[in-house]
């Protein structure tokens, strides 16, 4: 095994983190947005339960029609419910962390072999890249259509937290707003843009 070889693997590993990562927060709060929705919308419609007419002619519900608003209201609470158990936005989320916290775990013992003071590290890099093997043959894939974003994103993050190292104290936002800026001017600029 060649030391650039170890090194890819090393970048594969921090960046499986971050899209594993950025996947579970993203479908955690989907999941969270949906339920609270659907506590909000229930707590409603039950609240209307108990309505009076006036209450429905104040809303432009005129008189016989409340039932079917509410019938409708309630079917699309229904059909909601439903979709939040078909897409499991939770289970995804808590996949993607597990993922998430197994490649962290690899990744620590990726930095301890670099550190390590023994001369010869082939013994070390073989069952870490065996571990590598492994552990991305158990976690959870990237879906492919979400690929290329995921990737640029953890690039992104990546140039951003070493802007922020060299700016200390400048609003992360003008920090993020320059990086973006300046990225695109240079890629408008450069021949690469127009092949």
């Amino acid at each position: 095994m060649t030391k650039e070889e170890h090194e890819r693997e090393y970048r594969v590993v921090d960046q499986m983190i971050s899209m594993h990562a950025y996947i579970a927060q993203t479908k955690k709060s989907q999941s969270l947005w949906l339920s609270v929705g659907l506590l909000f919308g229930s707590a409603i419609l039950c609240g209307f339960t108990f309505a009076d007419d006036a209450t429905f002619r104040t809303l432009g519900i005129g008189p016989g029609r409340e039932r079917i608003v509410m019938g409708v209201a309630s079917l699309f609470l229904f059909g909601l419910s439903i979709v939040e158990l078909r897409v499991d936005w939770g289970g995804i989320a808590r996949t993607h962390e597990d993922a998430s916290k197994r490649m962290s775990l690899l990744k620590a013992k990726y930095r301890k072999v670099y550190v390590s003071q023994l001369e010869d590290k082939q013994s070390l890099w073989v069952e870490l890249s065996k571990e590598y093997t492994e552990t991305l043959a158990s976690i959870s894939e990237i879906p492919e259509k979400s690929f290329a974003k995921l990737k640029a994103h953890h690039h992104y993050k990546v140039e951003l937290s070493r802007v922020i190292d060299r700016c200390p104290g400048v609003p992360v936002f003008l920090l993020a707003v320059g990086l973006r800026t300046r990225a695109t001017w240079n890629y408008l600029r450069s021949k690469q843009s127009i092949k």
